[in-house]
């Protein structure tokens, strides 16, 4: 799971926790965009089970709803267990999103049992980050470590090793071009969209070889095009890679 905690620093002195957020899956990356931080979290779906759970669940807690700031600062060492155990009793589990409202990404095939969410939360005040929902996407597919953001756009990436080019058909390959000599490697983007709190899965596309580092992608200044520098290397050449 991924945990994520807010603090109220505006006494420097004494840091008050005021929320936290659990939710399934793990880490990926985040971006700092003006005043909204933007978290990637993926977590893989348990193809056992059906129903609901196959969602990806968080638990939102507002600690000054449960407890008594004025008595106490209650500093995160000083809350206890039977506390934490308290807040889960009062607040429930809820579904990150609807199956409705998920977005099915181009290539699922066996990513299919992942999940990859977009968070958007707000950091421009005290009063925001305990009053504004945490706005979120999900789309159904797995996502990688690199990832790229503008003050537009999150691009999200996976890798895929396709092997010995038995992913395209004949009529993919051209005349000119041995089935031996085609990139192994594709590299797949997700693109949202964001403003402010707000996050949209946008498309999905893909591109040759693969990324070494988000570095290595950058877009236009008036956000109209995208580039990626990659590397690939073909089959029946180990020794030589073309970029």
């Amino acid at each position: 799971a991924v945990v994520i905690l807010w603090f109220d620093v505006s006494d420097p002195t004494l840091p008050r926790l005021v929320r936290r957020q659990i939710r399934e899956g793990y880490y990926i990356s985040g971006r700092l965009i003006q005043d909204t931080a933007y978290l990637v979290i993926s977590r893989q779906s348990w193809y056992a089970n059906s129903g609901p759970w196959l969602v990806p669940y968080y638990r939102d807690e507002i600690f000054d709803q449960y407890l008594d700031l004025n008595q106490s600062a209650l500093l995160p060492e000083e809350i206890s267990i039977d506390l934490w155990q308290q807040f889960a009793a009062r607040i429930p589990l809820t579904n990150a999103c609807d199956c409705t409202d998920i977005a099915y990404a181009w290539p699922m095939n066996s990513e299919l049992g992942e999940f990859s969410s977009v968070l958007a939360i707000s950091l421009a005040s005290v009063d925001e980050a305990t009053t504004v929902p945490v706005a979120s996407d999900t789309v159904a597919t797995r996502a990688d470590r690199i990832l790229y953001a503008s003050t537009r756009a999150i691009y999200l990436t996976q890798q895929q090793y396709l092997g010995w080019n038995w992913w395209r058909g004949v009529d993919e390959i051209s005349s000119e071009e041995d089935e031996w000599d085609a990139p192994q490697v594709r590299t797949f983007v997700l693109k949202f969209e964001v403003d402010a709190q707000s996050v949209h899965y946008s498309t999905s596309f893909d591109v040759p070889g693969e990324l070494v580092e988000q570095f290595a992608v950058s877009e236009t200044s008036d956000g109209t095009k995208i580039r990626f520098a990659t590397t690939a290397r073909a089959i029946n050449n180990w020794e030589s890679v073309s970029s």
